[in-house]
């Protein structure tokens, strides 16, 4: 759901297996009999299917955590252990017991991998199920705190992360979460505001949404674009909303979007408005817009929402939502 990130672990990780990888070339080359040179490929090659082995242990043996295999634990610490257990039966066993050591130590990596994977197995079995579960669940209308005392804290550590997955499942369009609308109680990001009649189920992005007061009330300001989500249950026919800029965006902002977009429970969305607005010039009042539209009727999202034209900047399009009544 997430933009991908370097990691810590991947860069010790990676250092590891590029100083074993220069160390294994320097010591080829100081190899002057083609026989030992050889003999060290072959060396080199069984290492790395081991290894290979290791990184199978490491991924099923961390199932069915958060990203299975890629807790440094696993990753960095695991892959020199096998390298070095393998250079010391070859350094510094003795001849009569290194050929029964290399057998010991091939069978206990199989079969630590064969267990791994296993024991992956089962784990992806198991978080399958309980995805299937929850998705049942989403499509058989269960609420928000229905599902938060299903899956809390079995599944999921705390109700903000089931909250989260829910809101990154809806964004996504995903069914049947796109069309499930759970209460407030656990999917709320934002908000109160004071001018709202009725206050949005979820807000994108989080952080940058805010209460303010403003022109003697208290507005929706979103300080990047983004947008807000509100759950209507059908019986809803108009709707009357304030929107604008505010005041830090002026002289800065050039120009920003405010649409209304209805996503209906069943069937495609539609756009109900756009409105672009730019700042007013020096002396005049900031613009605000007031509207009043009749709603298509029926079970739907409505999406409250700031965006930029192509090829404007988005630094300072700060714009609000106030004055929501729906009838």
């Amino acid at each position: 759901m997430e933009p991908s990130r370097f990691e810590p672990w991947q860069a010790s990780a990676a250092l590891a297996l590029v100083l074993v990888g220069l160390a294994s070339v320097a010591s080829l080359a100081l190899l002057s009999e083609p026989a030992r040179r050889r003999q060290g490929l072959a060396l080199l090659g069984g290492l790395g299917a081991l290894a290979s082995l290791g990184v199978g242990i490491a991924w099923g043996r961390s199932a069915p955590g958060y990203e299975p295999g890629l807790e440094e634990r696993y990753a960095t610490l695991l892959l020199p252990l096998v390298l070095l257990v393998a250079f010391s039966i070859e350094l510094a066993a003795h001849e009569r017991w290194r050929a029964p050591l290399r057998t010991v130590f091939a069978t206990l990596t199989l079969v630590g991998a064969l267990n791994g994977m296993i024991v992956g197995w089962k784990g992806a079995a198991a978080v399958r199920e309980e995805a299937l579960r929850c998705e049942a669940a989403v499509a058989s209308g269960a609420s928000s705190r229905e599902l938060a005392a299903q899956f809390v804290p079995w599944v999921f550590p705390s109700e903000a992360d089931l909250a989260h997955l829910l809101a990154e499942l809806r964004r996504a369009q995903l069914p049947p979460f796109d069309r499930g609308a759970p209460g407030p109680e656990v999917d709320r990001g934002v908000g109160p505001f004071g001018s709202f009649a009725r206050q949005p189920v979820l807000g994108f992005p989080e952080g940058r949404i805010a209460a303010r007061a403003l022109g003697g009330r208290e507005v929706a300001a979103l300080l990047d674009p983004g947008e807000l989500l509100l759950e209507l249950a059908g019986d809803e026919r108009t709707l009357a909303l304030s929107f604008g800029l505010l005041p830090e965006a002026n002289r800065r902002c050039d120009g920003l979007e405010f649409a209304l977009v209805w996503r209906p429970r069943e069937g495609p969305e539609r756009t109900l408005l756009v409105r672009e607005l730019f700042p007013a010039r020096d002396g005049e009042p900031q613009p605000e817009e007031h509207i009043e539209l009749e709603l298509p009727g029926g079970p739907a999202t409505l999406a409250l929402i700031t965006r930029n034209a192509p090829g404007r900047h988005t630094r300072w399009d700060r714009g609000y939502f106030a004055d929501l009544t729906l009838r």
